[in-house]
């Protein structure tokens, strides 16, 4: 159960559940319409991480006055707070690119009508018995023969 007070534990769920998703999506072999509707998710998930990560960068400032480094320099910890800050802030600006990327994305994919193997095996299948192709249209075998070559027959 989520625990909305405790941002490491939060964290570490965070974690295993991408560990999950990226077992998951290993293959969507006759699940291809799925990818849609992970992409969507992925994208939710997205933009509460530009949150999460904005807050942390937040936090960074805010509490930089309590900032100390290993050795008890508050200067120091003080300086390595602030690039935190900073850090934190521009994974903000990539994640907004990955925002971009990931909506482009979801576009086109919403666009896809995914077919089966035995739909495309069918389709690309001519029926060479009866000379019929997919659409039963009769194929002229024929029709790409070389005829170019020197008259054999005089």
């Amino acid at each position: 159960m989520a625990n909305f007070n405790d941002p490491v534990e939060a964290a570490n769920e965070l974690a295993d559940q991408v560990r999950v998703l990226a077992h998951a999506t290993r293959s969507f072999e006759g699940k291809e319409g799925d990818i849609y509707w992970v992409l969507g998710s992925l994208l939710a998930a997205n933009r509460r991480m530009q949150q999460v990560v904005s807050q942390l960068a937040t936090a960074h400032t805010l509490n930089r006055d309590l900032a100390h480094d290993d050795a008890g320099d508050a200067r120091e910890g003080q300086l390595e707070a602030q690039e935190a800050a900073m850090a934190l802030r521009h994974a903000v600006i990539h994640l907004g690119k990955v925002d971009d990327d990931l909506g482009s994305a979801s576009q086109h994919s919403g666009r896809i009508a995914w077919y089966t193997r035995d739909q495309i095996d069918h389709q690309r299948t001519p029926d060479l018995t009866s000379g019929a192709g997919p659409d039963g249209d009769v194929l002229d075998l024929g029709a790409h023969r070389d005829t170019s070559g020197p008259d054999l027959t005089a």
